[in-house]
C-alpha cells in the first residue's frame, strides 16, 4: 500500500513500489491522496528519545513511533492512524527552534509542509518532546521553554495541532535535585501554556507516561538517561491512550 513517501533523515514515509510508481498514473494519485487526507497522521519530532537510542545498542534504534501506531490503530481502528516520526540524538530544543533549523532539511516546519504537499492535506498531530538535552546546558527554564514553545508554533502556523510531551524522569534527575527541578519547572510551564488562551486549544500537554519510581528497571539503559527497547515500548503504548483522544 502506498503511504507517504519522503526523502528525508530518520523518517519513512514509505512506499512499498519505487517512487515512479508513485507519480505514474494520476488516477493512482488520487486515489492515494484521498485515502491519506482521511487517516489521521501523527508525525512525531525530538531528540534521542524520539530517535530510539538506547546505549549500548547503538547504532540500533528503537523508537517509540511504531508502538504508538500499533496501540492507536487498536484504540481507534476507524481512524486508520499513522505515525512517522524525526528524531536528532544530542540536539537540544534550542537546535531544533533555531530559524536555520525549523526551515532546513531536518527541521519540523519543512517535514509539516512536505507531509502536506506529498498527502494533499496537513498532518493531523505532532508530537513534539523536547527538552531533555537543554538540562545539561540551561540553569534557567526559560530558554528551554521559549525553544519548546517555537516548536507548539510553528506547527500551529502550518495548521497542525500539537501534542507536548512532558520531559520524562531520569537516573541523571533522581542524582541530581537541580535538573529534577528544572525539568519540573519547564513542564510545569508547558502544561500552564497548553491550556491558556494564547495556545488558542491548538496544543495539548501529556505527561510522560514512564514515571520516576520506574527509574533503575528494565524500562531504563545502562546510562539511566535513555530508555531500553522495552521503554520505547512502554512509552509508545502509554502515549496512545492521549494521542487517540486528541485525533478522534
Amino acid at each position: 500500500e502506498l503511504r507517504f513517501f519522503m526523502l528525508l533523515p530518520l523518517v519513512v514515509f514509505a512506499s512499498a513500489s519505487p517512487c515512479c510508481a508513485f507519480v505514474s498514473s494520476m488516477q493512482l494519485r488520487k486515489k492515494v491522496f484521498s485515502s491519506m487526507q482521511s487517516q489521521k497522521k501523527v508525525f512525531c519530532y525530538g531528540d534521542s528519545l524520539t530517535a530510539g537510542t538506547s546505549p549500548p545498542l547503538a547504532p540500533e534504534l528503537f523508537p517509540y513511533g511504531p508502538h504508538l501506531e500499533s496501540e492507536l490503530r487498536r484504540l481507534v481502528p476507524d481512524a486508520s492512524p499513522i505515525v512517522r516520526w524525526s528524531g536528532y540524538p544530542g540536539w537540544c530544543a534550542t537546535t531544533m527552534a533555531d530559524p536555520s533549523t525549523l526551515d532546513g532539511s531536518s527541521g519540523l516546519r519543512t517535514f509539516l509542509r512536505t507531509i502536506s504537499a506529498k498527502t494533499g492535506s496537513p498532518a493531523s498531530l505532532s508530537v513534539i518532546l523536547a527538552g531533555t538535552n537543554d538540562l545539561a546546558y540551561e540553569s534557567d527554564s526559560r530558554p528551554i521553554v521559549d525553544a519548546i514553545l517555537a516548536l507548539h508554533r510553528a506547527s500551529h502556523g502550518e495548521g497542525v495541532p500539537t501534542a507536548a510531551v512532558g520531559i520524562p524522569p531520569s537516573m541523571w534527575q533522581r542524582q541530581s535535585s537541580d535538573a529534577a527541578n528544572l525539568a519540573a519547572t519547564v513542564n510545569k510551564s508547558l502544561e500552564g501554556w497548553c491550556s491558556s488562551s494564547e495556545a488558542g486549544g491548538m496544543a495539548t500537554f501529556v505527561e510522560c507516561p514512564i514515571d520516576i519510581s520506574s527509574v533503575g528497571n528494565k524500562l531504563w539503559s545502562s546510562d539511566g538517561l535513555h530508555f531500553s527497547p522495552a521503554g520505547f515500548k512502554a512509552l509508545g503504548e502509554g502515549l496512545a491512550p492521549s494521542i487517540a483522544k486528541i485525533i478522534q
